[in-house]
């Protein structure tokens, strides 16, 4: 109460540690979490040192801190063994502990928050190593401190690392380093045992005996260096004492480990093979598959994300989804028998679904092995691929084949709903694309990214530059019609366009979560596309995201985007042009598209898959 800063308890009867902390962070409001411990003390300036590196830098995900080990009393604890020297620390590799670590909340969703499965210890080291997995641009900061009252006792320490160690016993983490330990203790108490003998016998049999403890000690000496490495440090009585109490923690949280993994598997809510054209981190990370994965793992699922074709567009963004949940694979690569074993259980202990995106022959398999386990399919007609999109890979016997064997149809567009239920006979569920509303948030400010040309204002697109379906004539048009606005084309260019103009700007592929700051710069979003047999058929994706970021959107006339608050219809490339000043004046719809994009964003996508499914289940 006496605090200038608000706080705010939460309570969860029996939630261990990871739980806690993963609760408090669901309900902070801001970008950046900042971690410490209860019984820390952190120093007047820990807080803004911890956070300096996001305000100096908008990609740092991760800024790790330093603590030391104090008394009751504030005085330091020299404990060699339980603390890290910071003067060994390599800022490249350190694992940051949980006492004093500041994050982003998009980073601690991406890696699935803090592990719940683990009984109590090792959720932070867990976690840190997962962040690691993940990526992105690290800080640390060795001035950002918190006084950490350490055990005040060597036998209290020792019991301390014990439990530390537990948990990385039943996850498996850092299980290298414990063998070493063990190998490396095992080896000095034979070494000291055979010395002991030597010097023993000698002592007993007298005489030239006596040299055998001497000729023994480069033996010693060898072993000793040996173990100084493995143990990375001095191997001192202390030192040895609390590497041993690291190994036995390790050990009882081994022999427990299926325990634990069962316990994991019970809180996954059901395993997806997600069967999809191009790989998860391609398109930008934006493609509808890769939107479907990544909310089904928000919501506690597990994900194994199968693809058919090598990645096309992103190869320069170096993109990288790691979360403890998802396995990724081609689907040349992809074995069923050689999954199931290295996952022991988990088919067994969930639901089923496979959701197949593109149907090629090479996905009948794994829709044969789901079905046989017990499990449901979901085809999902994204496009007419009888068209050119299909490429040389369709066929439409391949095509019926999937729809036969589908539990549930689904498709993304009116006319690609009558053509599955043409096909089928059966009932076909309208579920259009959707957008990451969390990610594409107005209330939020972006900083404004450098690469955005300056104007008076700018009209943007985001999306495919390929395809018979776009329009370069009218993106022409739009450039000459507005000379003081810049024209964003966000996209994977290669040169496609026939001619160049001054305030017409290619910036290139971006990473799907980069698209905010974009849009929340941008006065108008177009969609410069053909009306033909393709865009018919096709839902827009990026439309949803337009629209989250408050931005007015013109278009051409296809099905999909009719009776979308904030989007304008146009007939032809002359109203398109016309209408990008009439949206540009007209006041933005934000009560009806916010409640627009509260029923049609990603959340919502799948709570409606999950119920197809598994209403299918039961029917």
């Amino acid at each position: 109460a006496k605090s200038p800063v608000p706080f705010r308890v939460i309570e969860e009867p029996g939630a261990n540690i990871a739980r806690e902390r993963n609760l408090a962070i669901q309900q902070a409001q801001g970008d950046v979490i900042a971690c410490i411990d209860f019984g820390c003390r952190p120093e007047a300036d820990w807080l803004e040192k911890l956070v300096a590196p996001f305000e100096d830098d908008p990609e740092v995900r991760v800024s790790g801190g330093w603590y030391r080990a104090v008394g009751p009393g504030g005085q330091p604890l020299r404990y060699r063994g339980l603390v890290p020297e910071l003067q060994k620390i390599h800022p490249a590799t350190f694992i940051p502990s949980s006492r004093s670590v500041t994050f982003t909340k998009e980073a601690w969703e991406s890696v699935g928050g803090y592990p719940e499965w683990l009984t109590l210890t090792g959720e932070d080291t867990y976690f840190s190593l997962e962040l690691k997995r993940l990526g992105g641009k690290w800080a640390f900061v060795p001035e950002a401190i918190v006084q950490w009252e350490a055990p005040s006792t060597v036998w209290a320490a020792l019991k301390k690392m014990f439990l530390w160690s537990i948990g990385d016993g039943e996850s498996g983490v850092h299980g290298r380093y414990y063998w070493r330990y063990a190998l490396a203790l095992v080896g000095i108490g034979i070494l000291g045992s055979l010395t002991g003998l030597a010097a023993t016998l000698g002592l007993i049999l007298g005489g030239p005996n006596l040299l055998w403890p001497v000729l023994f000690l480069p033996v010693w000496v060898a072993a000793y260096r040996a173990s100084k490495a493995a143990l990375g440090a001095r191997p001192d009585p202390l030192m040895l004492a609390f590497r041993a109490a690291a190994v036995l923690g390790f050990l009882a949280g081994s022999r427990r480990r299926d325990r634990v993994q069962r316990r994991r598997w019970g809180i996954i809510k059901g395993l997806w093979f997600v069967l999809s054209g191009v790989p998860i981190d391609d398109t930008g990370g934006g493609a509808r598959a890769t939107q479907i994965a990544l909310e089904l793992l928000r919501q506690g699922h597990f994900v194994v994300f199968i693809s058919r074709f090598p990645k096309y567009e992103s190869r320069e963004l170096g993109l990288r989804f790691a979360h403890p949940n998802l396995r990724t694979y081609r689907i040349q690569e992809f074995d069923w028998g050689k999954f199931v074993a290295e996952h022991p259980g988990l088919i067994e202990s969930v639901r089923l679904a496979a959701l197949v995106e593109f149907p090629v022959a090479e996905f009948l398999p794994v829709i044969d092995a789901v079905r046989a386990a017990g499990g449901r399919v979901i085809y999902d007609l994204i496009d007419d691929w009888s068209t050119s999109l299909g490429g040389d890979w369709y066929s439409p016997e391949v095509e019926r084949t999937i729809i036969e064997k589908s539990d549930v149809l689904t498709a993304t567009a009116p006319a690609l709903a009558e053509r599955l239920l043409e096909w089928s006979g059966r009932e076909v569920h309208l579920l259009p694309n959707a957008v990451n509303d969390r990610l594409f948030d107005p209330g939020r400010w972006y900083p404004r990214p450098a690469d955005l040309p300056q104007a008076a204002w700018r009209m943007i697109y985001v999306g495919a530059l390929w395809g018979e379906w776009f329009d370069w004539d009218l993106l022409l048009r739009l450039a000459d019609a507005y000379p003081e606005a810049a024209v964003v084309v966000i996209g994977d260019y290669r040169g496609q366009c026939p001619e160049a103009r001054p305030n017409l700007h290619f910036l290139g592929l971006k990473a799907q979560r980069d698209l905010p700051a974009y849009l929340a710069y941008s006065d108008v979003a177009i969609i410069p596309w053909k009306v033909n047999e393709i865009t018919r058929a096709t839902s827009p994706l990026k439309v949803y995201e337009y629209l989250a970021m408050h931005k007015p959107v013109v278009a051409p006339d296809i099905p999909p985007l009719r009776g979308i608050p904030g989007v304008y219809i146009v007939r032809d490339s002359k109203e398109f042009v016309c209408y990008i000043a009439k949206a540009r004046e007209l006041e933005f719809p934000v009560a009806l598209v916010s409640k627009f994009i509260a029923s049609n964003n990603w959340g919502a996508r799948i709570r409606t898959l999950r119920s197809l499914l598994y209403d299918a289940a039961t029917t």
